[in-house]
């Protein structure tokens, strides 16, 4: 008999989904921090932490990010469970590690972006929606860079894998950001390699 990951997908905000996500796998637990009490983390093989408008720093205003950053934090200390973290999620990964997050000099950025992977020698297209970065944590191993900002992604201890940018974005979402279709075949394999990507790396954690 084949023991299926136990999945927990964390939504920050009603408008940015799970995305491709939620076809990867046939059970999972979704919860939306907004409105929902938080299970425990540790009760789980792997939990992914999506992206949302707040900042990490935002807790008056978006008071539920108190009891998740406690949570995450809990986790990391005292769980083996694999957690993955997109835009926000990869910065409340990055915070919970003892780094620092911050605005990026130029603000916002939105739309197609070129990344460069750990290998040095493989460049992809990502789409971005995020104005918030994050310093790379003690023991973390940078896996994506760019020159707009060189933590795009991190490795920590083969247990967190931590996303400034949205691989999991599907063309719905994209298109609202944008307020524009997504028709271009260029921009459907954009999307279609960004999944396959985000779909190995969390593949990869699961089986470390």
């Amino acid at each position: 008999m084949i023991l299926l990951p136990k999945i927990l997908i964390i939504q920050n905000d009603p408008t940015v989904p799970p995305g491709i996500i939620t076809r990867w796998f046939s059970h999972f637990d979704l919860i939306q921090s907004f409105e929902e009490k938080l299970p425990r983390f540790s009760d789980y093989d792997l939990v992914i932490i999506c992206g949302g408008e707040p900042n990490v720093y935002q807790v008056d205003t978006f008071p539920w990010l108190v009891p998740l950053k406690i949570e995450l934090k809990r986790t990391i200390n005292n769980s083996k469970t694999k957690i993955v973290g997109l835009c926000l999620g990869g910065q409340l990964c990055a915070e919970a590690l003892d780094s620092k997050v911050y605005r990026h000099p130029q603000g916002l950025k939105v739309g197609w972006e070129l990344v460069s992977l750990e290998d040095g020698k493989t460049d992809h297209m990502f789409f971005h929606y995020h104005q918030y970065i994050f310093d790379l944590p003690k023991e973390a191993r940078r896996i994506a860079s760019n020159k707009w900002w060189q933590n795009q992604a991190f490795l920590w201890k083969n247990r967190i894998l931590a996303v400034q940018f949205h691989p999991e974005a599907e063309g719905p979402w994209i298109r609202d950001c944008l307020e524009s279709q997504i028709s271009t075949a260029e921009q459907l394999q954009w999307m279609n390699e960004s999944h396959i990507w985000l779909k190995h790396q969390i593949d990869d954690l699961l089986k470390s």
